[in-house]
This record gives structure tokens, sequence and C-alpha cells, in this order.
């Protein structure tokens, strides 16, 4: 299953809510009464979550940016995007996603 996952592309539903404040990402489920807080590896996996990069790439940039090792950061990332995945606070795809908000900044 990994290493099918690492060929997936990650992206942050429609029905998700979030702020990015001071560096870390405040995700809001209102539908469950929730709030979620990622420290700053998290914030930039979910940053990086915009249905434009293969997971596998998502790795590479989270190893070099916060100087980890390939195995620990894989481990990390994929327990990290499958916990998201189950509650849908991120979702897989094997196509890649235009995320709406950005195709519409782009666009303006």
């Amino acid at each position: 299953m990994k290493k099918a996952m690492m060929e997936m592309y990650v992206y942050i539903p429609e029905n998700v809510y979030y702020s990015i404040i001071d560096g870390k990402a405040i995700i809001s489920l209102p539908c469950e009464n929730a709030i979620y807080t990622l420290d700053p590896v998290g914030t930039r996996i979910w940053d990086l979550a915009d249905g434009s990069l293969k997971i596998k790439r998502i790795v590479d940039i989270i190893c070099k940016e916060f100087d980890v090792d390939r195995d620990t950061a894989i481990k990390d990332i994929m327990e990290f995007i499958e916990n998201l995945s189950k509650q849908n606070i991120l979702q897989l795809t094997k196509v890649k996603k235009i995320n709406r908000a950005k195709w519409i900044k782009m666009k303006y």
C-alpha cells in the first residue's frame, strides 16, 4: 500500500476550513465541532497538499526543508496523511487535482 500511496496526490476537500496563524495550520470541521492545530511540519505538509504534488514529492520537500532522513519522513508523512484522510480532512486521488482556490487566484 505504501508504494502505491506514494504515487497518489493529496488535497484538502472543499468542506474543510482552515487558516494559517503564526505559522500553524488551524483546521476547523464545523459539522463535528472540532478544531485541529498542526505543528510546523504538519503545516508544511498541509500547505503542499493542494492536489498538484504526488506524496513522494512532498516527502522530498519535507526531507530537504526539515533535514530529516527519507525513511523517517516516509513513515511520519504516510501516518499523518492516513490519519487525516480517515477523518476526511485530507483526500487522496490518483490524478492531479487543480485546487479551485488556486485556480481562481491564478486566473484573476
